[in-house]
């Protein structure tokens, strides 16, 4: 198991414990801006996550993570600009969800 940032390693091990081996490789979260929910409602799923760009090849790994994530009882999100045409890809699969990704561009009056 990865985890990319201390609150990542902390929300798994407080739901499965020390179960399997893990490291932490941070990439540059800001954790006073990523945090996890305080008020948030019981899921009986897992749910895992991707945001960044959405293309095909093997720098993001996004049709492994596809693949893996549409044989799972897992539901996951994919959060990006979609290059790789994910929402029609994954139309079929009833467990992955594509949302674009949300700017706000903020000009100076």
């Amino acid at each position: 198991m990865v985890c990319v940032s201390p609150c990542a390693k902390e929300h798994y091990i407080s739901r499965r414990g020390h179960d399997v081996e893990f490291e932490m490789i941070p990439n540059g979260v800001d954790t006073k801006v990523f945090y996890p929910a305080k008020n948030k409602t019981p899921r009986r799923r897992l749910l895992g996550g991707f945001c960044g760009r959405l293309e095909d090849g093997d720098g993001k790994g996004v049709t492994s993570l596809v693949s893996i994530a549409s044989k799972l009882p897992i539901d996951l999100e994919l959060v990006g600009y979609d290059f790789g045409n994910y929402k029609l890809k994954t139309k079929e699969t009833h467990n992955i969800r594509v949302m674009q990704h949300k700017c706000i561009l903020l000009i100076p009056i």
